[in-house]
């Protein structure tokens, strides 16, 4: 920036800026995965002990199959290529 014809107090907005970004970066790749993360799609199949489900996760717009066991209260989450 300093071949730049910017201004000291742009250049301190700009810094500012970009490590509001970067902390706002990492809080959110230290959020954890939560049922109200998901969108569900589609239920795939559906047995005794529980359900698959594909369901979109929200903030990345990626696919991930879920398995919800009816005799449990925690899911198992696959990746979906």
């Amino acid at each position: 920036m300093a071949d730049a014809e910017v201004s000291e107090e742009d250049q301190n907005n700009l810094l500012k800026f970009l490590e509001k970004k970067e902390t706002e970066y990492m809080r959110l790749q230290r959020a954890k995965m939560g049922v109200d993360d998901f969108e569900l799609l589609t239920m795939i199949g559906k047995g005794a002990f529980g359900e698959v489900c594909l369901q979109l996760y929200v903030m990345s717009n990626e696919k991930y199959d879920m398995v919800d066991y009816a005799f449990f209260w925690f899911m198992v989450i696959f990746f979906y290529v």
